[in-house]
């Protein structure tokens, strides 16, 4: 690991002697620990349990891309989301949106990655049911119906 390490330019190891992070080092080790600490605070809003929330981050960390971690950033102010900001579980019939984060474990996470729900793309509310229903909803010209425990995981830009 410290030949790869080493190889990509984030530490300096000396044969059986000191290991240093390089300026690159630390520029990677700072850009994941901010990646780490909004993915625990987003996560802890969308309501996943606190025992979970550390590892749940330590994946998202490596997952999500820059621009993910700004719009996230971004869609949280202050401890609690922006207003426009919503968990899909919330929009109604009708309803659009865009994908922010798909969040919930990783095999969860993974599915709905395939059917579709990446960062980014839009999608509409068709129909929902009784507060514990599924959600159905139009993605990629597709037709999903979702259980809510996992529409709850599902971070959207409402508009």
């Amino acid at each position: 690991m410290l030949r790869k390490l080493s190889g990509e330019g984030l530490v300096e190891a000396e044969r059986y002697g000191e290991i240093r992070l390089t300026k690159k080092g630390e520029e990677e080790g700072e850009k994941i620990l901010r990646k780490h600490r909004v993915m625990e605070a987003f996560l802890a809003l969308i309501g996943v349990k606190k025992k979970k929330i550390h590892e749940e981050a330590c994946l998202l960390e490596h997952a999500v891309s820059d621009d993910v971690e700004r719009a996230i950033r971004a869609a949280v102010s202050g401890g609690k989301l922006k207003e426009n900001v919503r968990r899909l579980s919330e929009l109604g019939p009708g309803e659009c949106g865009k994908v922010l984060l798909v969040a919930g474990g990783a095999v969860a996470r993974r599915r709905l990655l395939e059917m579709g729900l990446t960062p980014g793309t839009r999608i509409a509310v068709r129909r929902t049911s009784t507060r514990h229903g599924p959600i159905e909803i139009s993605v990629r010209s597709s037709c999903l119906a979702l259980g809510r425990g996992i529409a709850e995981k599902i971070l959207v830009e409402a508009g």
